[in-house]
């Protein structure tokens, strides 16, 4: 489990956990940003946001082919409710 993130991937590649432990600090997020972050090559930043898509941890916005972008969508669901408890 990826303490960052709190996901259970069994079988994840090693070049994804890189991709993985970026998603709370980068919660929306397209390949290009990806590859600078992780200083990797884009076909590698692509496979790992590929997986995480599969997986259902990402969800792409776009609709395009070219230039996506990505969103970490329970995260930024979960920072995006109301904080209700109080005291």
């Amino acid at each position: 489990m990826s303490r960052a993130t709190g996901i259970y991937i069994t079988t994840t590649p090693p070049w994804a956990s890189p991709c993985v432990q970026l998603l709370p600090t980068m919660p929306r997020l397209s390949v290009d940003r990806v590859c600078a972050a992780v200083q990797t090559t884009f076909p590698t930043a692509n496979a790992a946001v590929k997986l995480l898509q599969k997986l259902g941890i990402l969800t792409e916005l776009t609709g395009q082919k070219k230039n996506r972008t990505f969103s970490y969508a329970a995260y930024v669901e979960m920072i995006s409710q109301p904080n209700t408890k109080s005291g």
